[in-house]
């Protein structure tokens, strides 16, 4: 019975769940010398196309400090 009512509530919230924004809310655009030390992490599956996966920040010339579960 238990399980059956965590399955039916997972379902649930799984079937009312909201698609993400695809904008932060009151957010603009910025220039692209304000953040000199902000840099994206891009994959590419055939060097044409990229898509953004991850960001991350500028700790020396040789690092990047950024989220482990961007390599995950």
């Amino acid at each position: 019975m238990g399980k059956i009512v965590v399955t039916l509530l997972l379902s649930l919230s799984a079937a009312l769940a909201t698609s993400p924004q695809a904008r932060i809310a009151g957010g603009s655009a910025a220039v692209i010398n304000s953040y000199p030390f902000a840099v994206a992490l891009l994959r590419s599956q055939d060097y044409v196309s990229f898509a953004q996966v991850c960001a991350g920040s500028i700790i020396t010339t040789r690092s990047v400090l950024t989220a482990a579960s961007c390599f995950l």
